[in-house]
Formats: structure tokens, sequence, C-alpha cells
């Protein structure tokens, strides 16, 4: 690369020229793999991103969506009980409490079983740039 050290004529009196060629290819190749670690910029555009599928996705790893319901479950249920404890410390009639309860119980648990199908579902094929 940089041709016979031996022949340059501003190397100090103490350099060996042998050892200083042998340096210069060490820091060549220590540079080559930097650079070949290294991305070049933009050319992670060239490459498509892999969304994880349904069996990939973090909701589902080692089987936790009936964990992730029977969590939905519950809070739903804390929801509703609330909800009819509420009511009933103001006097409402108990078909009001209930009905308010089963409405609350209803709107948790279906805000829930949203937010657990759109963490696993990918992301449709229209949001995608070549696909206009």
């Amino acid at each position: 690369m940089f041709g016979n050290a031996a022949s340059c004529s501003r190397l100090p009196s103490g350099l060996n020229p042998t050892a200083l060629d042998d340096h210069a290819a060490s820091l060549q190749r220590r540079l080559d793999a930097v650079r070949a670690a290294q991305p070049v910029f933009g050319q992670h555009l060239n490459r498509r991103h892999r969304r994880p599928g349904r069996k990939e996705s973090p909701v589902n790893r080692s089987g936790t969506i009936p964990m992730w319901i029977l969590v939905m479950g519950l809070a739903s249920l804390v929801a509703a009980l609330v909800t009819a404890m509420l009511k009933n410390s103001l006097d409402a009639p108990v078909a009001e409490a209930v009905l308010s309860a089963g409405m609350a119980f209803g709107c948790t648990f279906g805000l829930g079983l949203g937010i657990l199908g759109a963490l696993q579902q990918p992301r449709s094929r229209s949001t995608h740039r070549g696909s206009r």
C-alpha cells in the first residue's frame, strides 16, 4: 500500500522500514474490519424490514395469550365491581347498578382484547411504500 518503506527518504534514522510496513498493514487490516462491520449510509434502505409473524410476536412468547386474557378478565371484573359499588352508594336501583357494571365489564374487556389484537396483528400491506 505504501510502497517500499526503504525507498522513502523521510524516515527517521531509528525506524526499521520492515516494522513500519508491518505496522501499516496491521492498521489497514483493522480499518478494513471496522469498515466491514459498519453499514454504509443508506445501505439499510435496500433491505426489507422483516416483521415478526404471529408465532414470533412478543405477545405470544411461550403461550402467554391465555394469561393475558385472564388478566384482562380479572381487570374487567374489578372495573365492574367498582362500578356496581359506586352506583349502589348513590342509592341507584339494583337493576341500574347491574347494567352499569355489565357495561363497564364489557367495555374494559373489549378494550383489552382490542389492544391484544393490535399487538399481534401484522401491519397491513397498504402501508408499504411499493404497494400503491
